[in-house]
Formats: C-alpha cells, sequence, structure tokens
C-alpha cells in the first residue's frame, strides 16, 4: 500500500508539472518572437542570429508536441525543459553581446528567463544551470572588452531574479508535495478502514437472520432495515423455541462501528439467556440479556454502561406476550392502532433498574404487529427539515395496514426516503412487521 501511495503521489506531481512545462513552451513560442519585434521595432538596427532565435520557436513547439506524443519527452520533460533554458540562455546572452545594452531588451530578457526557470522542480538540474549561467556570464564580459557597468549589473540582476524564483518555486513545490503525499496516505488509510468495515458488515450479517428464515416462522412478515453506515447498531432476532416464536426489534447505544460491537455483544446475550439458560417469557429474555451485558461489558479495567433499547414478542398458540425497553409495541387492529408501553429502562446499567414487566394480548386473525426503533420517526426531513415523530409514523401505518406487509415495506422505503431527501440520514433505522 505504502509503495502504491509512493507511486501515486510521483505519478500526481509529474502530471501537474507536465502540464507547467507545457505552458511553459507555450511562453517561450509567443514570447521570443514577441520580445524581438518589439525590439526591432524601438531599435530597427538591432542585429540577432535569426536562425538560433527560430531554431528555438521551433524546439520549444516540439518538446510541447512531444510532451503528448513521444513517450521519452513525457517521461524526461524536466531534463528536456534544462536543456532548452539553457539555450534560451545562451541566445539571450548572445543578443545582449551583439548589441548595445538596452532597457527594452533588458526587461524582455527577465521576463523570459524568470517565465522559464518558476519550471524547475529538482534542485540538482538547477544547480547545472547555475553553472551553466556562470560560465556564460564570465564568457560574454571577457570576449567583449566593450562591456558597460549597466551590462554587468543587468546579468546580475538576471542571475538574482532566476535564484529568487528557484527558492520560491523549491519551496512551493515542498509544501505541494507535502499536500498531495499526506492526501494519498489519508485516502489509502481510509480505504484500508472501509475495506475493514466492510468486512465488519459482512460478520454483522452473517448473526442477523435471513428474510427467508424469517418467512419461515411468519409466512406474512417484513424487516426493513437500513443501517446508517456500513454497519449498524440496530439489529432484528429471531428464535424459535420449544414451539414459542421469540422475535424482536433492538437499538445499541450508537451507529457505526461503536454500535455494531455491542450489537454483536446484545445479539449473543439474547440467543444464551434462551438457548443456555432456557427463558421463554420476554421479561424473564429480559432480565436475564441485561445481567449477561453488565457481565460482559464490565470485566475488564474500563467501566462501560452501554447497552440497548428492545422490543421483544413471543407468540404461542394466539398469545402474544410482550416485554420492552423504552421501545413500544404497536398492533394494528381494524384500522386501530393499539400501544403496549415499555418499561422506562434500557438493557444496561441503569441507576433504578427493575425487573422488565411481561405484558399478555390475546391476538386475532388479520392483527398487525409491529416492532421499530427510533431511527424512522426521529429522521429529519419534510418540507420544514422537523423530525417525522412517532404520532406521523403511527398514522401512515395505520393508513397502509391494509396491503401485503412486502407493499408496505416498500413504502415505508419510499416514505423514509422522500421524507429525508436531501438530509442526511441521522440513525439506524429497523422496521418489522408481522401478520397474524
Amino acid at each position: 500500500m505504502e509503495k502504491l501511495a509512493e507511486i501515486n503521489i510521483k505519478q500526481k506531481i509529474k502530471d501537474k508539472y507536465l502540464f507547467i512545462y507545457r505552458v511553459l513552451c507555450v511562453l517561450l513560442i509567443i514570447l521570443i518572437p514577441t520580445f524581438w519585434i518589439v525590439t526591432v521595432l524601438t531599435t530597427p538596427d538591432s542585429k540577432s542570429p535569426a536562425f538560433f532565435r527560430e531554431a528555438l520557436i521551433v524546439t520549444a513547439a516540439l518538446i510541447l508536441y512531444g510532451s503528448y506524443k513521444i513517450n521519452w519527452i513525457k517521461k524526461n520533460m524536466q531534463l528536456v525543459m534544462v536543456i532548452l533554458y539553457g539555450l534560451v540562455t545562451t541566445w539571450q546572452l548572445l543578443v545582449l553581446n551583439i548589441n548595445n545594452f538596452e532597457v527594452n531588451k533588458c526587461l524582455g530578457f527577465l521576463l523570459v528567463s524568470f517565465a522559464i526557470s518558476i519550471g524547475f522542480e529538482y534542485r540538482r538540474y538547477y544547480l547545472r544551470f547555475i553553472i551553466f549561467f556562470c560560465l556564460s556570464v564570465v564568457v560574454v564580459l571577457f570576449t567583449n572588452p566593450n562591456a558597460e557597468v549597466n551590462k554587468a549589473v543587468f546579468l546580475v540582476t538576471l542571475f538574482s531574479i532566476q535564484l529568487i524564483s528557484y527558492f520560491l518555486n523549491s519551496s512551493k513545490i515542498s509544501t505541494e508535495r507535502d499536500i498531495i503525499s499526506t492526501s494519498e496516505k489519508l485516502k489509502i488509510k481510509n480505504l484500508e478502514t472501509i475495506d475493514s468495515i466492510t468486512y465488519a458488515k459482512r460478520i454483522q450479517t452473517a448473526i442477523l437472520p435471513s428474510e427467508q428464515s424469517f418467512k419461515k416462522m411468519h409466512d406474512d412478515s417484513f424487516v426493513l432495515y437500513k443501517p446508517k453506515a456500513i454497519v449498524s447498531g440496530d439489529f432484528y432476532w429471531i428464535q424459535p423455541f420449544d414451539g414459542i416464536k421469540l422475535f424482536a426489534v433492538a437499538d445499541c447505544t450508537g451507529h457505526g462501528v461503536p454500535g455494531a460491537m455491542v450489537s454483536v455483544i446484545c445479539h449473543n446475550a439474547l440467543n444464551r439467556a434462551v438457548r443456555e439458560y432456557y427463558k421463554t417469557t420476554p421479561a424473564d429474555i429480559l432480565n436475564k440479556t441485561r445481567e449477561l451485558i453488565l457481565d460482559e461489558l464490565n470485566t475488564g479495567n474500563e467501566h462501560v454502561s452501554d447497552g440497548m433499547d428492545i422490543v421483544l414478542c413471543a407468540i404461542h398458540d394466539d398469545k402474544l406476550e410482550y416485554a420492552g425497553a423504552h421501545n413500544p409495541l404497536w398492533i394494528c387492529r381494524n384500522k386501530e392502532l393499539i400501544e403496549i408501553k415499555p418499561d422506562k429502562q434500557p438493557i444496561g446499567e441503569f441507576f433504578d433498574a427493575k425487573p422488565f414487566t411481561n405484558h399478555k394480548f390475546d391476538l386475532e386473525k388479520g392483527d398487525i404487529i409491529y416492532l421499530n426503533t427510533d431511527g424512522f420517526a426521529d429522521q429529519f426531513g419534510g418540507p420544514e427539515g422537523k423530525k417525522m415523530k412517532r404520532k406521523y409514523l403511527k398514522n401512515y401505518l395505520v393508513a397502509i395496514s391494509n396491503l401485503p406487509l412486502q407493499e408496505q415495506k416498500k413504502a415505508l422505503n419510499k416514505t423514509f426516503e422522500d421524507w429525508k431527501g436531501a438530509f442526511e440520514q441521522i440513525d439506524d433505522v429497523c422496521i418489522m412487521g408481522v401478520r397474524i
């Protein structure tokens, strides 16, 4: 992964500076003839080696073309630009040596030199240029016995500007390299984290009952399960045991990875309460589950007060038993919603913990049992960006209660998405429906 990050960083930097080099080639093609035309117009008797000047324009054009079509030039643009820079500097010095010193030449040469020198990325290439430039200055001054002080000042100024542009560019490149490097490393770390969480989702999904297994226990049923993140703090649970159909919907503390970890502990505690301790009454199951969770979460050095809210039902011979922690049970009968209140305490640590209440209810054919967490009703959205609230959800369930349960699931999902709109999902969502 780190090697891949380094390759990505280098490639991004190369791509960025390849664009800069292409722009510099275009500048050269424009600036060289432009400044020469200005010089000729202002000083008609000026001389310049025309072949050299035209050859530079053609060379810049070929490099520009080669940066798209020729792989060697594309891979070695830094070196190619250093060579081109040396040729341009030679041309500048030749013109300066042939002609009398003029202010318009000075400005033109300074601009051309600055434009090219900002493209250098690696210090070793720039040091080669400095050596070349110093030798050129010595040759010009010593081969021209009539050299003026102005000319020497110009050369020093040209050299100084190029050095300044290099150090500015070097600092900018270093900063950009650090930013790109950090960005690439963060992307890879993020990818590794997402991969880990995605695999954790597979584990969490494996412990949840499939809808097929749920349908074997209840023919006409549905589960709407919408995690906020990749993994969820909500879960649903079914457990047929000794002729009794046990099923529940639970909302663990938090969501995402912390909620998912708590959900695994709570799911396991429910299974143990039934399979190991043979609890079949909902209230007894919740009491034992609370005991197991507290033991599990507080055996180490850290004190943890996490737990869950839950709706737990047991059906046997048209008799329904229910116990709840914070979350109520809803039964829809003949277009009316019956609400059975839960105990106002969680499954977990609580300052005034009491045994859970076991409710009994006689079922009739056509009754629909709804179990849900608070994620659906607490979602922000709608035209005013407010919470949906449980009252709205209750009325909506009554309104769609005549539909087949799979159609109800689709309707609930669409209603949730329409209500949420552009808002972020704030919590995990889990709703279960069972028709008698």
